[in-house]
């Protein structure tokens, strides 16, 4: 297998994984919290942070910026590099908008985790529920930037394949 096979078998799926697993959590999984007690909202938010970071953010963030990067640079069309470029900036912009936007808001959140006692009222309910709203409506940017990512890299793989590839598949 060759350097271009891999990165598009690897970035494409990291680049919607991304997408798709923060789109989840905007619209399944922290709108639950808005309902819960303060204690409880604040508690569920830590490991779900967490492991969205850790495991989902962190390695499908890197993997697919390394390949869409690696796919950018050995473009063989001006076409095929502005597709593979748009694809790379929109995840470079998914990280700038964690780091700058998303992050801050999280913060917020696990600080009040972290000091408040479960039985304090330190931390209002309406606090809580404010910061998981913005947090929830801050990630539908992510959401779009990493979709839009895997998208366009699809389309890309999809429309400019090797005549030597569509010729063998086509018989």
């Amino acid at each position: 297998m060759n350097t271009v096979l891999v990165a598009k078998l690897v970035g494409i799926p990291a680049a919607l994984v991304l997408g798709g697993y923060h789109l989840t959590l905007s619209h399944n999984v922290i709108p639950v919290l808005y309902d819960q007690s303060a204690s409880v909202a604040l508690s569920s938010f830590s490991p779900i942070y967490m492991k969205a970071l850790t495991e989902v953010f962190l390695p499908s963030g890197f993997l697919s910026l390394a390949s869409l990067g690696t796919l950018t640079c050995n473009a063989r069309s001006a076409t095929e590099r502005i597709l593979y470029g748009t694809a790379t900036a929109l995840i470079i912009g998914f990280g700038v908008v964690t780091k700058f936007v998303i992050v801050p808001v999280a913060d917020r959140l696990l600080f009040f985790e972290e000091t408040t006692p479960l039985d304090s009222k330190f931390g209002s309910k309406e606090e809580v529920v404010k910061l998981l709203k913005a947090f929830t409506s801050q990630n539908w940017i992510r959401v779009v930037f990493a979709l839009g990512a895997g998208l366009i890299a699809l389309y890309a793989a999809m429309t400019t394949t090797e005549k030597k590839a569509s010729k063998s598949i086509l018989g």
